[in-house]
């Protein structure tokens, strides 16, 4: 279980949130297949892989496992956080949250 505690939010208000994991994938020539530039001519393919070097790409990203509701207090996202399952592949955890109404 992985503990994200946020800094910075509103303690009255709700947040809704939304929570996904993923992996960090090479970019290579099989990251274009079935794309505009996996369909392009070699060289702009070759010229957006040179671009792109060794920067690694977000894949696999799905839905987190977690016990927490969906929308929860900023006072609660900043003491407890959010708690995530994270499984063994897993590299990125990457948490969305938008304010909403004030609690009071």
């Amino acid at each position: 279980m992985r503990v994200v505690k946020l800094h910075g939010l509103d303690p009255l208000a709700r947040y809704e949130t939304k929570k996904y994991t993923g992996t960090l994938a090479k970019v290579d020539h099989s990251f274009f297949e079935g794309t505009f530039f996996g369909n392009s001519d070699k060289n702009l393919r070759a010229t957006c892989l040179a671009a792109l070097g060794d920067l690694p790409i977000l894949s696999n990203i799905q839905p987190a496992q977690s016990d927490m509701e969906k929308s929860i207090s900023g006072l609660e996202l900043m003491e407890q956080g959010v708690k995530l399952k994270r499984n063994g592949v897993t590299q990125i955890i990457w948490i969305t949250y938008e304010k909403g109404e004030s609690v009071i």
